[in-house]
């Protein structure tokens, strides 16, 4: 009888094991991307060149965190590839809302602003480039190209020749430095102050033609 019950008992458990509910899988949580990830991937499409597809990477970092300064500096960059102008302008000022003192964002809207004729703008955001970061030489010559404009020869000199010193082969730099000593600061040779007239009564002379015997 125990040999007939033992077999039957394991029979009985290996049963019980088959019947019983598998395991579910743990659910596969969905994976979003982080702020800093759109970014990462933004920026190496830029640097592919793929410009419209890094803005869309750049912008949707910014929906991620609204307050990511480099994110909309990086599509304005991008707009400006793509000649966006307005859209680069709107994205610069959206990074200084955000950091006022970001120094490539200043740089640029001030390039922006200077090639379309808005110098005062132009000059009050390269001041803040070149306060922030004074080793940027494209701020010292786009200054420059501001003073030699308003004829302050001498400032306009100056940022040239920082320029050159912080990018020797700055070429506009030299054009723009030799323009300037040539034409507008060159200094200018005194001619003489002509005598005021004086009428003098003193007869010294008419205009009669003598003949041979009033000699």
């Amino acid at each position: 009888m125990r040999k007939l019950l033992l077999p039957l008992l394991m029979l009985g458990l290996f049963l019980s094991g088959c019947t019983s509910q598998p395991t579910s899988p743990p659910p596969i949580e969905s994976y979003e991307q982080s702020a800093a990830e759109l970014f990462d991937e933004g920026r190496g499409l830029y640097d592919q060149g793929v410009y419209e597809a890094a803005i869309d990477s750049f912008n949707a970092a910014v929906r991620a965190d609204p307050r990511y300064a480099d994110a909309h500096y990086w599509s304005g960059r991008s707009y400006e590839k793509l000649n966006v102008t307005q859209r680069a302008v709107s994205a610069y000022q959206a990074a200084l809302d955000i950091q006022p003192g970001h120094s490539e964002a200043n740089l640029r809207i001030g390039v922006i602003y200077f090639k379309t004729k808005r110098y005062t703008p132009a000059e009050g955001h390269l001041k803040k480039a070149k306060e922030v970061n004074p080793a940027s030489a494209p701020a010292h010559f786009y200054l420059a190209e501001i003073y030699k404009k308003q004829g302050k020869c001498q400032v306009a000199i100056t940022l040239y020749k920082k320029a050159l010193s912080l990018k020797p082969d700055l070429y506009d730099a030299k054009e723009g430095l030799a323009y300037v000593r040539k034409n507008n600061c060159k200094s200018k040779t005194r001619t003489a102050t002509p005598k005021p007239y004086t009428k003098v009564n003193e007869f010294r002379g008419g205009g009669k033609a003598l003949k041979d015997s009033e000699w």
